[in-house]
């Protein structure tokens, strides 16, 4: 079937934003290109799927209760090449994704979270084979939970990867290296670097904690206090209010000039504007960190993944790693006063940034069912 054709799903997972937001990325992307084509998003997080919504506030409650615990449980079943969890993570929401699919009665499923692709893969296994299923690996690790035979294509975030795909039982043929879709607006951006009179101006620092203000926000502002010279600072709380009204009351004492955003579609304005980010390795935070050329200070990533995704960056040279929150103002204001460091840091996101992943993808899914129409006529 051809693409500008055909009825797309893509399924994500609010558990943080990221998911989503690769979401929306290819769904902007394959609207652009074929205004035809039925394309529609699900959270399959939402509130209106119960089961979900309970495996969704039972991670979160762990990471936050027990992350160490997690940690290993993560660890433990990324390694394994089968193991019990994909089959009961697709059996207890096989339920909910039938009937999303007999809804939408797709052609394509696309899924940005492994969650709802295990279930996608049982069903299609069992009940629709000649469903098209692919993942978008969002994150800049392989896990064992994204891996199926059900799968048809995979996009991953880095030719790192895709040893570790292949070494997993993958075929080259099923995995295409993209990047990490993010909004088009992270390449329409121009970035806004101090010059001339306007570099004695006060250095701009953007301190993220993704969509539910985790990641060590509060610590990494109260350690930027070690700084004397003052900086201007934005930070992101997210949909945190509670760590909003923290921060304020700690905003009427400091030195710096703070300004306090909860969830915001203005990030690109943000990150284009600043100098350095400071944020927990959430993929599509960096990626989109990376489209911009943003040099980053990583600290308190989420156990598992994202500890994967800091030393994956920090490896590459695009951003510092920093472990002991007192540590977080030495390395800011090295960064903001070495500029020979900065330039070079820079200079390693420019080289592993990849703005157009959405495009890409789409154009993948055309040669991939382009290739399928030739096979059926030459049959």
């Amino acid at each position: 079937m051809e693409l500008a054709r055909s009825r797309i799903l893509i399924i994500s997972a609010s558990i943080g934003t990221g998911h989503t937001k690769a979401a929306q990325a290819i769904a902007m992307q394959v609207r652009r290109r074929y205004p035809e084509a039925v394309v529609e998003t699900v959270d399959f997080m939402a509130d209106g799927y119960y089961l979900n919504r309970l495996i969704k506030e039972s991670y979160l409650k762990m990471l936050h209760l027990t992350p160490n615990m997690y940690d290993v449980l993560y660890r433990w079943t990324k390694s394994a090449r089968r193991f019990s969890m994909q089959g009961i993570m697709a059996r207890a929401m096989k339920r909910n994704m039938k009937e999303l699919l007999d809804k939408h009665r797709p052609d394509i499923v696309i899924c940005t979270h492994p969650f709802p692709c295990s279930a996608v893969a049982y069903l299609k296994k069992t009940q629709y084979p000649n469903l098209v299923l692919t993942g978008v690996i969002t994150d800049f690790a392989v896990h064992q939970m994204w891996i199926f035979d059900e799968v048809d294509l995979y996009f991953i975030g880095s030719a790192d990867m895709l040893m570790a795909m292949v070494a997993k039982g993958v075929s080259r043929k099923r995995v295409a290296v993209t990047g990490i879709p993010v909004l088009p607006s992270f390449s329409e951006y121009d970035r806004v670097e101090p010059k001339g009179k306007d570099a004695r101006q006060l250095p701009n620092i953007l301190i993220m904690g993704g969509g539910l203000g985790m990641g060590g926000v509060q610590e990494s502002l109260h350690s930027l206090e070690q700084i004397a010279r003052s900086l201007r600072i934005v930070v992101i709380a997210g949909r945190n209010k509670k760590l909003r009204r923290k921060l304020e009351r700690f905003c009427l004492r400091s030195h710096h000039s703070i300004r306090i955003y909860e969830y915001t579609d203005r990030i690109p304005e943000l990150m284009a504007s600043s100098q350095l980010l400071i944020t927990k390795p959430g993929a599509l935070t960096i990626s989109e960190a990376l489209t911009m050329e943003l040099p980053m200070i990583l600290f308190d990533p989420i156990p598992g993944q994202e500890i994967d995704n800091a030393r994956f960056l920090e490896g590459k040279g695009a951003a510092v790693w920093v472990k002991d929150g007192d540590h977080i103002a030495s390395e800011a204001f090295a960064l903001l006063t070495d500029r020979e460091r900065h330039d070079a840091m820079r200079a390693r996101a420019r080289a592993l940034r990849k703005p157009y992943a959405a495009a890409q993808i789409v154009r993948y899914l055309e040669e991939w069912n382009t290739e399928k129409l030739e096979q059926k006529v030459d049959g």
